[in-house]
């Protein structure tokens, strides 16, 4: 055999090989969407204009000319679109209690950082009792990740609307790549796309002083994704918490429309992109639910009802396309592990008392 074509068909071999090891880890939050929302859609209640001292809607006939139907089904498809028509078909959801799926929280709090905290860990961090910023005080998942494949910092790295997750997500500066609240991006990451957003970010301002808009911290992501392709990528989007604390249902139900866009946007450039494409999974949840009622709606905390109740995607390659769920009972401390398992990292080897990884074959439903 000539010499040249068996060097060229063992560099083959190696980069086949090498390819078939690599998986990739996309993890995306949406701050304080409740399952209500996810599962039915729009509230009945919350959406009638005679409630707007509740709601806050604007315009209750714009509201429901855009998103109201008799039918849950067709109200959650008329809010999220893509997560319902393309993604669910892609993996399992977690999280309608109505059906008896359910998805909760280890942490006492019921509020963001523990939530976080709990992600990050894979159990509730009992030091973790605000949303102070302060650094996390364990290594998160994501420092692991980072630490025992290797990584650069670039490699793995944090996107978000709030300015709390550069502590969030590490446990020392620089420990992974972060941009989140107001903050710039360094030069030498920008694409011209990219540099854009940069400089809106800060035209476009939101009426919270921690937290950005979800568009400008979305495409930044998005652009990142394509320039430096990480290993493992979170965002961390945060409107809907923000506007719901406003008590603006209408802008709350736009901005968890949004949120659908931004995973039909992170989705399609998963599939159209090398290596991403049939390697990766996409794990997308929240960190705490909201009130039941007319009344309490807007807020969260250990003394509100229902803002332990949660729901979680799990999607991509190797995971079974089971749609949604009637059976499981999981919480936030099982992201962490699944993220590992996934990446063939030793979840026990992060944290002992980390909850087991969330299965991806084919379960009862």
């Amino acid at each position: 055999m000539n010499c040249k074509v068996l060097l060229c068909m063992v560099a083959l071999l190696c980069a086949s090989a090498w390819g078939a090891e690599q998986k990739f880890v996309f993890l995306v939050t949406g701050d304080g969407i409740r399952w209500q929302e996810v599962f039915t859609g729009a509230d009945e209640q919350l959406s009638l204009a005679t409630n707007k001292p509740s709601s806050g809607i604007e315009s209750a006939d714009t509201f429901r000319k855009n998103y109201w139907d008799e039918s849950p089904k067709v109200r959650r498809e008329k809010v999220m679109p893509f997560f319902w028509n393309t993604l669910s078909k892609h993996g399992a959801i977690y999280g309608n209690r109505a059906l008896g799926s359910k998805v909760g929280i280890q942490n006492p709090h019921k509020f963001s950082y523990p939530g976080y905290a709990e992600i990050l860990n894979g159990q509730a961090v009992e030091a973790v009792t605000s949303n102070s910023a302060e650094w996390s005080p364990r290594e998160t998942v994501l420092e692991f990740i980072r630490r025992e494949l290797r990584l650069k910092e670039t490699d793995v790295a944090v996107f978000g609307s709030w300015k709390i997750f550069n502590w969030i997500s590490m446990s020392k500066d620089g420990a992974v790549f972060c941009n989140a609240g107001y903050e710039r991006m360094p030069a030498g990451l920008l694409t011209p796309q990219a540099k854009l957003w940069d400089e809106v970010q800060f035209s476009m301002l939101s009426p919270w002083d921690t937290v950005r808009h979800d568009a400008p911290t979305l495409n930044l992501a998005l652009e990142f994704v394509k320039k430096e392709k990480p290993r493992v990528l979170y965002l961390a989007l945060g409107e809907t918490d923000d506007w719901a604390h406003n008590r603006r249902y209408d802008r709350t139900v736009q901005t968890l429309a949004y949120f659908d866009q931004a995973l039909e946007q992170l989705w399609d450039l998963i599939q159209n992109t090398r290596p991403y494409r049939n390697n990766s999974i996409l794990i997308v949840t929240t960190d705490h639910g909201r009130g039941r009622t007319n009344k309490d709606w807007t807020d969260h905390g250990k003394n509100v009802p229902g803002a332990e109740e949660l729901w979680l995607g799990v999607f991509g390659a190797g995971v079974a396309p089971q749609g949604e769920m009637k059976s499981g009972d999981y919480t936030l401390s099982n992201v962490a592990a699944t993220m590992l398992e996934y990446l063939g990292l030793n979840a026990r080897k992060f944290n002992p008392n980390a909850a087991p990884a969330i299965p991806l074959g084919r379960e009862g439903r």
